[in-house]
């Protein structure tokens, strides 16, 4: 009976106080929700990963090797304890150019049993002409299953030196494991970012060496990814590996390398002979090919000149010939005339002779006639013809006989002298013809001798001709002969220098095999894909948080709800009382109060516990799948031991409070427990001792000021409340500042470049020049500075961490680069060669300050030990900076510098893909990033922890907006008489909201001015928790983000308030003030 009765009254208290009932369910359950989702969010992230992981076996160990890998070393670690499978595997970064856009891919070989793509559409390549692609590049490229895509290699070296083939028919599309997100990495070729993987097969690749070698361990705890079973399991197998086969394989590879090194240089020496002899004999043989040549040109010189001697020797004779001609002509015209006219005396000697003869006759005749005349003139005087001689006969015919005789003397010596001119004549004729013959053998001679000279000129003339042809091949010939030998010498140049370079090359590679360093092995797990190590980063951030201000914001609803029962108990002492006298016993009445709490805090736990589990992590797993997107499986199972242990603390706390306050209650006799608690004395408070003050305070002031302070428990509950509640709105919106500003701060007031390059410190020092040179000649980079910069290991004492070592010329002004300065004094440091600056997150790790001695550990180098100069504001990875001097005073050699560092203000974001691509072509330069890249792709991270912090605002704010209506709801209740009684001395509703009202404003007042300090302490510890070991996140909170938690809290206070004014409304005078007896 007694117990049927304690039970009606449990189920009607309940229902009688449904408000605080409801108030404790929803406060409990927004403590346990958000404390059991944000710590469930870590390990459903990674099991939402590991399942991804799982469905595709993706690798748990890659192995890269300088040297390539061979299939005894796939043998090697098949055999390794611990391996599950091993497969070795082709990559290649490449290039695929569309409609003038060029991505940068990294080709991928098919392995079915690692690895796996995960297919959204078409099927995997069946033969070696066929590629599955990623679904991002059929996106962004508008290619489709079918279409053929050509590879180019990216770089002088042709493609086919790698792939079978250059065009491939696209199968397939979807995603791989190994790329959860669409960052891909960076390449050395195109514009340095992998914009999309391409799977061909095997048969595909050309690689007489594996790139890298996949194995997958035997999990037999399976262990999901992330965990430290999982983790140490890997290890193990890492550590046989390295243990068992490493060195071994590593010396093996470097024989097999060298082997074939020697054997190479070998074959190529003995093809450098013969190339070199066949090079000689050609080269001789154009020599002397070009020496006859030019002997040639000598003899034909030297002919052509004793042909002109000739010609002009034969033209000197022909002058001289024409001369002897001209004369012999004029002397045989001479000898003509002479001819004729000795002709002409000789006719005319005849015809004198003739006519002598014949005068002769005609004188003998005479004579005869003349005697015959004598004797006939003497007979006849008529024979005689001549009348003058007739007459002279007739008159000297007495003389006549007398000239006759002297005619007869006469003629007698005229016949003598005709027969001497008949023999002149003879003589003459035969001389005549004589000379007649001479003249026409000379006449024949001459017309033969003229002959001859025309013929001596056509000679000459042809020989003229002939000598100019000569000399016109002569020039052709010594053009020639110049061409050759130009031709011989630039050949001879280029055959020297090729030979030259031959040798060159062959000592190079003698020295090379020499300078061969046996391979490194890179035994890596999971953690070295740049998505798996994010991925896991961000669900630690996820769980960092979780360690601590799910933690608060619990204990915040914890001690409301606590403090909600307490004051339930204390009101309801006059019932305990009641139920005490008709003889329940402590445990029964104890028992009500007990089952009320536990019944709210047990249903707001498994609520909150539930919903907490399964929609918190889905909504945060969402948010991060919009950056990793291909996490294909979301799971979100019930956390059971998070959710326990959530319920058992809130359960207890609660309970526990409300047993003991109970018990307090149970302690006193039931006739005191009846009548009410005596009320609180009446204290002056301090305005009190200020009559300056206090005389200037209406009563409505007063009353609320000594209301305040007589409540003392109502007064420092309140203000924890509220000042909780602003603490937590201002911690969500200070990890937001503190993580969201770091970006700026690191890369555009510290590291203040513009870019990175790094250098390929395997090339040649004319190409390392020549991409310095080019590095310092670019229009776009106004300065730049060579660095080196490795990772080492720091330590002091038992700590040690991974830092980056950067050293910088001596000659840059380190300044234009990086700015050292401290973190809250702003003060500026100088680096120089007395010691070192370190990063601030390192040296709170290693607990250092400046003055303290640092050991540096560089891998071959021995351990050195140097003093920290200053400590730097640094917010992403761990650095340590020093000068080249110190460097080389350490380690006793100058630093190898790998990245080059500059400054290049006028580059645009649009410009950036064209100015990487033509940097890249320098064969010394393997990258170029951006600094503004970096920035973007750290804050893209971050970005993702923006839902997280969202959340946590919408919960703390959704905790404060509980939390206050439940302590207002409390406040209310516990002054009903008092409220009661100004309605009965005459205030209006209003005015008694506003006496309740302004007690509240100044609560909130001095709440949010607590929660302000307290929130700052918090943000601070809260922030050092969840930081990771490579950030340092902020320590700032912005005046924007006080202003809003400031107005979130008012605002809750305001609504609150308004919503209290119609419960205020409801209080009944009468009920209120009737005797609690």
């Amino acid at each position: 009976m007694k117990k049927k009765a304690l039970r009606k009254d449990f189920y009607i208290e309940i229902v009688k106080t449904r408000g605080r009932f409801i108030s404790i369910f929803f406060i409990v359950a927004l403590g346990v929700a958000f404390f059991t989702g944000i710590r469930s969010t870590q390990p459903d992230m990674k099991l939402s990963a590991d399942q991804t992981y799982n469905k595709s076996n993706l690798m748990d160990i890659q192995i890269i090797s300088t040297l390539g890998l061979t299939a005894d070393d796939i043998e090697a670690i098949s055999r390794v304890t611990g391996v599950k499978e091993c497969v070795g595997t082709y990559s290649k970064d490449a290039l695929v150019t569309e409609d003038d856009e060029q991505y940068v891919v990294k080709l991928l070989s098919y392995e079915s049993s690692i690895n796996q793509p995960v297919i959204k559409e078409g099927r995997i390549p069946e033969n070696d002409k066929e590629c599955f692609v990623d679904t991002h590049f059929l996106t962004s490229s508008g290619h489709k299953i079918g279409d053929k895509i050509y590879i180019e290699s990216g770089t002088n070296d042709d493609i086919l030196e790698t792939l079978k083939y250059k065009e491939y028919t696209i199968v397939g599309s979807g995603s791989s494991p190994y790329y959860l997100s669409r960052d891909k990495g960076t390449s050395s070729i195109g514009n340095g970012n992998i914009n999309s993987f391409i799977i061909l097969s095997k048969d595909a690749f050309e690689s007489e060496a594996y790139t890298e070698i996949y194995a997958t361990i035997n999990n037999e705890k399976e262990s999901i990814a992330f965990s430290d079973s999982y983790d140490d399991t890997v290890d193990q197998v890492i550590d046989r590996i390295e243990k068992e086969i490493k060195a071994e394989r590593i010396e093996a590879r470097y024989l097999e390398i060298t082997a074939e090194a020697k054997e190479e240089l070998k074959d190529a020496k003995a093809e450098f002979q013969d190339e070199k002899g066949n090079a000689e004999r050609e080269l001789l043989k154009a020599k002397k090919k070009l020496d006859d040549a030019k002997i040639d040109i000598e003899n034909g010189k030297s002919e052509i000149k004793k042909q002109e001697k000739e010609i002009a020797k034969g033209w000197q004779d022909i002058e001289a010939s024409s001369v002897k001609l001209e004369d012999g002509k004029k002397q045989l015209s001479d000898g003509k005339k002479k001819l004729d006219a000795s002709k002409k005396e000789l006719e005319k000697g005849k015809i004198a002779y003739n006519q002598g003869l014949k005068e002769y006759n005609a004188a003998i005749l005479d004579l005869n006639q003349g005697k015959a005349q004598v004797k006939q003139i003497e007979e006849q005087l008529a024979y005689m013809e001549n009348p003058e001689e007739k007459a002279m006969i007739e008159t000297a015919l007495e003389t006549q006989k007398q000239e006759i005789a002297k005619a007869e003397l006469i003629l007698e010596k005229t016949k003598v002298q005709l027969d001497k001119s008949k023999l002149d004549l003879s003589n003459g004729e035969k001389e005549l013809n004589r000379a007649t013959l001479e003249y026409n053998k000379s006449n024949l001679e001459l017309s033969n001798n003229e002959r001859k000279l025309h013929d001596g000129k056509k000679k000459l003339e042809s020989g003229e001709k002939e000598i100019l042809k000569a000399k016109q091949d002569l020039a052709k010939g010594e053009k020639d002969y110049k061409s050759g030998l130009d031709e011989y010498n630039q050949k001879k140049e280029k055959a020297d220098k090729e030979l030259g370079d031959a040798e060159k090359d062959l000592s190079d590679a003698e020295s090379d095999i020499v300078k061969i360093k046996k391979p490194k092995w890179y035994v890596l797990d999971r953690n070295s894909i740049p998505s798996y190590a994010s991925y896991g980063q961000d669900a630690d951030r996820i769980g960092a948080i979780g360690e601590v201000f799910p933690a608060i914001f619990f204990l915040v609803a914890a001690l409301v709800s606590l403090t909600t029962m307490t004051r339930m108990v204390e009101e309801q002492r006059t019932q305990i009382g009641t139920l005490k006298a008709l003889g329940y016993s402590k445990f029964s009445i104890a028992s009500k109060y007990i089952m009320y709490a536990l019944l709210a805090t047990l249903g707001g736990s498994i609520l909150g516990g539930i919903a907490g589990s399964l929609i918190l992590p889905y909504v945060i797993i969402s948010a991060y799948q919009i950056m990793y997107e291909n996490l294909s499986t979301i799971t979100t199972p019930l956390n059971m031991e998070i959710m326990i242990w959530a319920t058992l603390i809130a359960v207890v706390c609660v309970v526990m409070a409300t047993f003991l306050a109970c018990f307090k209650e149970l302690a006193a006799t039931p006739a005191n427990l009846m009548r009410p608690s005596a009320p609180k004395l009446g204290k002056r408070v301090f305005l009190e001792r200020i009559p300056f003050l206090w005389k200037r305070l209406n009563f409505t002031e007063k009353s609320t000021i000594r209301n305040l302070i007589r409540y003392k428990k109502r007064f420092f509950m309140t203000i924890l409340g509220i000042g909780a509640c602003m603490a937590l709105l201002l911690v969500g919106y200070g990890i937001k500042d503190s993580i969201f500003s770091i970006t700026n701060i690191q890369y555009n007031e510290i590291h203040v470049y513009d870019g990175i390059i790094t250098l390929d410190t395997a090339a040649k020092n004319k190409e390392l020049e020549e991409a310095k040179n080019y590095i310092e000649h670019n229009d776009y980079i106004q300065s730049s500075a060579m660095i080196h910069e490795s990772i080492i290991e720091a330590e002091s004492g038992s700590e040690s961490k991974d830092v980056y070592l950067t050293v910088l010329e001596n000659t840059v002004p380190v300044d234009d680069f990086y700015h050292f300065r401290n973190r809250v004094t702003k003060e500026v440091y100088s680096l120089n060669d007395d010691g070192v600056i370190i990063t601030e997150k390192l040296s709170k790790l290693l607990k250092l300050d400046v003055g303290d001695t640092l050991i540096l550990k560089n891998g071959d180098f021995d351990p050195v030990e140097v003093t920290i100069g200053a400590v730097s504001e640094n917010y992403v990875m761990h650095y340590i900076f020093m000068t080249n001097n110190l460097y080389e005073e350490l380690y006793n050699e100058s630093p190898e510098y790998n990245e080059i560092l500059y400054i290049a203000p006028d580059i645009e974001p649009d410009m950036e893909e064209d100015f990487t691509e033509d940097i890249l072509t320098n064969e010394a330069i393997v990258s170029n990033i951006f600094a503004r890249n970096i920035s973007t792709d750290f804050e893209d991270t971050l970005d993702n922890l923006d839902v997280v912090i969202l959340v946590l605002i919408f919960a703390a704010g959704g905790l404060a907006f509980v939390v206050l209506y439940n302590l207002n709801n409390i406040n209310i209740s516990e002054r009903k008489r008092e409220l009661a009684t100004l309605k009965v001395l005459g205030f209006y509703d209003i005015e008694v909201s506003e006496y309740v009202f302004r007690e509240n404003v100044l609560l909130t007042i001095i709440g949010t001015l607590t929660g302000i300090l307290l929130g700052i302490l918090l943000h601070q510890y809260v922030i050092k928790t969840v930081e990771i070991d490579m950030i340092m996140f902020g320590r700032n909170i912005l005046l924007f983000s006080y202003i809003k938690s400031i107005l979130l809290t008012f605002l809750f206070s305001i609504i609150i308030n308004f919503s209290m004014h119609f419960k205020l409304k409801k209080v009944d005078m009468a009920t209120s003030l009737k005797s609690v007896e």
